[in-house]
């Protein structure tokens, strides 16, 4: 108990060896005042961590800014919780960059969006796994944008950024999307996706699109699909492309279409290539056409057929000029019967 009845004079005159060699008990007796005296060396030599949370509260702005990195990061999460916003104003950047994912969770919504912008890019990735759903959406509310790196958004959690909805995830800045990674982008939802704005849908990197759920792909809506780029087109797996529907597929514009790989084009069977209107059919490119299907190309509509330029039908291989149907041929114009190679007449039956 005589350790508690010390003046902050005397308390001071104390050495860190001393203070490092009171025990729980001890620790316990110092009073706020006491606490409040304290140097920053003597702060480094106490066990911190045994002490209580009113004594943690006690700590001045001044004494946390002031004191030894290894101070603040030796604080348990739940000590940590008791710094209020003035406390953790003062905290230096060397001291944000110590802290543990567990201590960064125990710093509310309120507190978050009152850090400085310095603070807050101290944070690593991998500190900010420890922010948990209600931080999230609660600082995205306030702010009405997320106030981390492209490099840091990284460290957010899945199940966090899942539970978004599309207004939260538009705060994110165009930046902040292209910093998602695979990971986060597959935890994505159609209703966020479909909420992005042209801009910020594009942001999302090419080798991140694949990583788009089957199910969220089948719910795209073919505006949003329409505002995909050439490069996130091309980057499309062919599960993905075979799961666009009639009226997605209807979405792509005529530069999407001509992106195209052969692989992607070879994976639309003839029902994807009927559902696609008969000006998209003309847009794509000859080298493009022999990477339509036999079936593809024998399923043809007489719409599509007639929509055929001549040097597409120039492209055909044999084999698919050999698919077309006795019906097909028939609605060729003498332009387009022409523009068929004469080689592939060969393997034609007349």
């Amino acid at each position: 108990a005589l350790i508690g009845k010390l003046s902050a004079g005397q308390l001071n005159a104390l050495g860190t060896a001393q203070l490092a060699g009171l025990g729980t008990l001890q620790l316990a007796q110092l009073t706020a005042n006491q606490i409040k005296a304290l140097t920053p060396d003597q702060l480094a030599g106490l066990k911190v961590a045994y002490l209580s949370d009113t004594q943690v509260g006690a700590l001045t702005p001044d004494q946390i800014s002031q004191a030894a990195v290894n101070v603040v990061s030796s604080l348990s999460p739940d000590q940590f919780k008791v710094l209020d916003s003035k406390q953790l104003a003062a905290l230096t950047l060397n001291q944000i960059k110590s802290l543990s994912a567990s201590q960064v969770a125990q710093i509310d919504s309120t507190e978050l969006k009152l850090l400085s912008e310095e603070q807050l890019g101290a944070l690593s990735a991998s500190q900010l796994t420890g922010l948990g759903e209600s931080q999230l959406t609660n600082t995205l509310n306030a702010l009405m944008a997320l106030p981390f790196g492209e490099n840091q958004v990284t460290g957010l959690s899945t199940d966090a950024i899942s539970k978004l909805d599309s207004t939260q995830l538009n705060y994110f800045s165009e930046g902040q999307i292209k910093g998602l990674s695979s990971t986060q982008v597959r935890a994505l939802t159609a209703a966020q996706i479909n909420g992005l704005n042209e801009y910020k849908l594009k942001a999302i990197e090419a080798n991140d699109i694949i990583a788009i759920s089957n199910d969220v792909v089948t719910k795209l809506t073919p505006a949003q699909i329409g505002k995909l780029s050439e490069t996130q087109i091309t980057a499309l797996n062919t599960q993905q492309i075979k799961l666009l529907d009639s009226t997605q597929l209807r979405g792509l514009t005529d530069d999407q279409l001509k992106s195209l790989t052969s692989q992607q084009i070879n994976a639309m069977g003839s029902v994807q290539i009927n559902a696609l209107l008969p000006a998209q059919l003309a847009a794509l490119k000859t080298a493009q056409i022999p990477s339509l299907t036999l079936d593809a190309v024998s399923n043809l509509t007489a719409l599509h057929i007639a929509a055929l330029l001549p040097e597409q039908l120039n492209a055909l291989t044999s084999a698919q000029t050999n698919a077309l149907t006795s019906t097909q041929l028939n609605l060729l114009s003498d332009e387009q019967m022409q523009a068929i190679d004469a080689s592939d007449w060969a393997a034609v039956t007349v």
